[in-house]
């Protein structure tokens, strides 16, 4: 398991970064989607 200091939190990104919390998760979702996208391509062409 890993530990709560490990955990990437959208709070530490946005405090590493300087990003501001909506671009954080907008992209977040952007990526997700992304990832979605593949895995149904996949699924396809199985």
């Amino acid at each position: 398991m890993k530990s709560a200091e490990q955990r990437i939190t959208f709070e530490s990104l946005q405090e590493a970064s300087g990003v501001p919390m909506g671009t954080i998760k907008r992209n977040y979702h952007i990526l997700k989607d992304m990832q979605d996208q593949l895995k149904i391509q996949d699924q396809n062409h199985g």
